[in-house]
């Protein structure tokens, strides 16, 4: 009996020490699976920041949950959007994980679904992906997402928190006609008719939140939504109606529609620009990005906007035969040699000034027609005869954001009597700006000039902070923004703008910087 015993003892001992074995064996190798899929989430993100640091492109992700139409799109997408992005197709949503949530390197997520689905069909991961989206552009990401991703049977509620709507409805037609929602205005709308047909074969509707825009809805009498506008947090969301799969219909993506291209396009532009709740600091590319490419020219605009600026400013002056005409100097001796005056020279005369890079000259009109039609501009008038013509093309092309400045008074006074309902703002050197520092009188005099004019803004240059003890430039601020004005600083040399820590020790003084770098300084007061 006692032999029985220590044997059966034995026995179970045994069985003890197996089990405790594997269930050491298997923690272990779930911890390695654990940690191996960690380190290499980890090792991605890092590759991804070291490959931003070296060719600055932001990453756009791109997933349609059919796998060929996730590639033709990432590469039509890649051709289409500026140099300064890279596409990226996502074989599944699960691998959102290997990307940063920083919105400066993961500048937009394209979920577009062609049929009801799921992000996953294991609810666990399904949540982790949205709980990333969401954590994401409460971070300042872009998202936009196509007809079902929100439906309610996908089951993805914390999207539909996000997006601000939940679709509960279906209706089958044979096209589906987009119309213009009177009264936006967008960067979504940049090349796309007032309507225009896509062969969804679908549409689907439900209820949206108060905050939540209708870009595009069907025509009336149903006008149902088709494209949604929202800010969530710090980002940017954007749903397309786009994207039902459906037998005898042509996926808008294989037939290569090219309004669906423009409205893809102008959905990643429209979700991936940083919102002014994330920065209230305004970047103006002077003269465009003039630090790098031709001032005043359609491609240093362009170039400034695509490198993160929130608009450009620009110069006017009115041609001999009665043009605007953007340019900074008053005559050409600068560029050609020839001091002949802008003023003496049609539009077609000055289109032989070349600029560098292949450029020349541009009237305000033609800047105009190919900078998105929401850019924030700033015009500085150089002409007073150019102010009525100045108004004339703001009015013809509908542009609203705009402001209008000038170191003349009396063009602002021209302005102010035309009795358009533009902003106005006065432009001060830097000797100017002193007086306003150090003369109680002068500044008086600026302030009921301000209201007179109902100037909207003053814009001065950063060096004047430099002659002046930082208590006191503060407070000449100070009593700026008490008086309702704007602030914007320009500089004689971009370099000043980063001297002894400026700006950041003006923070919350300042509503703008006007500069030839706008990347750079972008940068700056992001690391800031």
């Amino acid at each position: 009996m006692h032999v029985f015993d220590l044997q059966l003892s034995t026995f179970t001992l045994s069985i003890f020490k197996s089990l405790f074995l594997n269930v050491t064996v298997t923690a272990i190798l779930v911890a390695l699976a654990w940690f191996k899929n960690g380190l290499f989430r980890a090792l991605s993100i890092a590759v991804i920041y070291l490959r931003h640091s070296i060719d600055r492109k932001s990453i756009i992700l791109v997933w349609v949950d059919k796998r060929s139409l996730t590639e033709k799109l990432a590469s039509r997408l890649e051709r289409t959007l500026e140099e300064n992005f890279r596409v990226v197709p996502l074989r599944s949503p699960e691998q959102l994980f290997r990307f940063p949530q920083n919105r400066n390197i993961t500048r937009a997520v394209i979920l577009m679904v062609t049929d009801v689905t799921k992000l996953s069909e294991v609810e666990e991961r399904r949540e982790r992906i949205q709980d990333w989206l969401k954590e994401y552009v409460l971070k300042g990401g872009g998202l936009v997402g196509g007809h079902d991703i929100i439906y309610r049977r996908t089951r993805n509620t914390v999207l539909e928190e996000i997006f601000g709507g939940r679709l509960l409805e279906f209706s089958r037609m044979e096209k589906v006609r987009y119309a213009k929602n009177p009264g936006e205005e967008s960067v979504i709308f940049r090349d796309l008719p007032e309507e225009f047909e896509l062969d969804d074969g679908e549409i689907v509707w439900g209820k949206w939140n108060d905050d939540v825009r209708i870009l595009f809805k069907t025509p009336v009498p149903d006008s149902k939504p088709l494209v949604t506008f929202r800010e969530y947090g710090l980002g940017r969301i954007l749903w397309i109606n786009s994207f039902d799969d459906r037998e005898g219909y042509e996926n808008p993506i294989s037939k290569n529609d090219s309004n669906f291209m423009s409205l893809i396009r102008n959905a990643i532009l429209l979700v991936s620009r940083q919102s002014q709740s994330e920065r209230d600091i305004l970047i103006i590319g002077h003269r465009g990005f003039s630090g790098k490419y031709p001032e005043n020219t359609v491609l240093a605009f362009i170039k400034a906007l695509n490198a993160g600026a929130d608009g450009v400013e620009l110069d006017v002056w009115l041609s001999k035969d009665g043009k605007a005409v953007v340019f900074h100097d008053s005559t050409l001796q600068r560029f050609t040699g020839n001091p002949t005056p802008v003023k003496d020279l049609t539009l077609n005369e000055l289109k032989n000034v070349h600029m560098g890079a292949g450029q020349t000259i541009p009237s305000l009109e033609e800047v105009l027609k190919v900078i998105p039609h929401d850019t924030f501009l700033n015009i500085e008038i150089k002409d007073r005869e150019a102010v009525e013509e100045v108004l004339e093309v703001l009015r013809e092309n509908d542009v609203k954001n705009v402001v209008l400045t000038s170191f003349d008074v009396e063009i602002l006074r021209d302005l102010k009597e035309s009795g358009e309902n533009f902003r106005s703002g006065l432009l001060k050197t830097m000797d100017g700006t002193l007086e306003l520092v150090e003369m109680r009188e002068k500044f008086s005099e600026t302030l009921l000039l301000a209201r007179e004019l109902g100037l909207w803004c003053i814009v001065i240059p950063i060096e004047s902070a430099l002659q002046v003890s930082p208590d006191r430039f503060k407070e000449f601020l100070r009593r700026l923004r008490v008086a309702g004005l704007k602030i914007f600083f320009w500089a004689y040399a971009d370099e000043n703008f980063y001297r002894k820590s400026m700006l950041e020790s003006l923070k919350s003084l300042y509503d703008g910087v006007i500069t030839d770098h706008p990347e750079r300084m972008k940068e700056f007061l992001n690391a800031g």
